[in-house]
């Protein structure tokens, strides 16, 4: 039986149990999104707060195959249709990261420019690179079975998450386009969106840092998170 991500709850109590944490917040970017949902979902009593920055939903509709561009379509469109090919495809770009040759200029044409200003300074790059070497250095298996999940059925729902859920997105974002972030916010009563206008997918996070970390320290009584309307969208410019 193919595991779904509810089983990661079980992962996370048990690790803060481990720790003697009663009460903790999670933090969830890019594909961690759907970890951090189902926790608040299965577990709100354990959380202070649950934060999704730049983070991916379900893209198996047709409505994502229409919005995602260039790379990103050709990549997802992998994870759908030929999954056989994930792994060493996922290889591939592990393998990339740990040439100490690379830099921005080959991404521009794929990456958002705010994402490419964002990753060009200082180190930035170099961590990134090898962050993504990193996580393929034992095999690719996991990456791409981790990567399948988001084009089936969730063993969740979304309406089941009652607590505070805030979510921080650019509307540049090529990975996850903004107007399925919506879609899917739409579908949770208690979760706020921040939107950042001319961010994208890396540079919402290094540009906000402060203001997502600060999130963090909410506490999950609050019925209204980041005192707006639960639902509702604040718009930041």
């Amino acid at each position: 039986m193919v595991g779904g991500f509810t089983d990661w709850v079980a992962d996370v109590v048990c690790l803060a149990d481990y720790l003697g944490l009663p009460k903790f917040s999670i933090l969830g970017n890019s594909g961690g999104g759907g970890y951090v949902a189902v926790c608040a979902a299965s577990i709100p009593e354990r959380l202070l707060s649950a934060v999704i920055v730049s983070g991916g939903w379900r893209m198996d509709s047709r409505k994502a195959g229409q919005l995602l561009k260039g790379t990103y379509k050709m990549n997802w469109f992998v994870a759908k249709y030929a999954p056989f090919l994930l792994t060493p495809m996922l290889k591939m770009i592990g393998e990339a990261g740990d040439k100490p040759s690379q830099n921005p200029g080959p991404m521009e044409k794929t990456m958002a420019p705010p994402d490419v200003k964002a990753v060009g300074q200082g180190d930035r790059l170099q961590w990134l690179m090898k962050s993504l070497a990193e996580a393929v250095r034992l095999g690719a298996k996991g990456a791409a079975w981790d990567m399948r999940m988001y084009f089936r059925q969730w063993d969740f729902e979304l309406e089941e998450i009652t607590m505070p859920l805030n979510l921080f997105h650019g509307d540049l974002d090529r990975n996850f386009p903004i107007a399925l972030v919506r879609e899917m916010v739409a579908a949770i009563p208690s979760a706020h969106l921040t939107v950042y206008p001319g961010e994208a997918h890396l540079s919402t996070l290094v540009n906000h840092f402060e203001e997502i970390a600060n999130c963090l320290l909410l506490d999950a009584s609050r019925t209204e998170p980041l005192n707006s309307p639960p639902g509702g969208e604040e718009p930041l410019v």
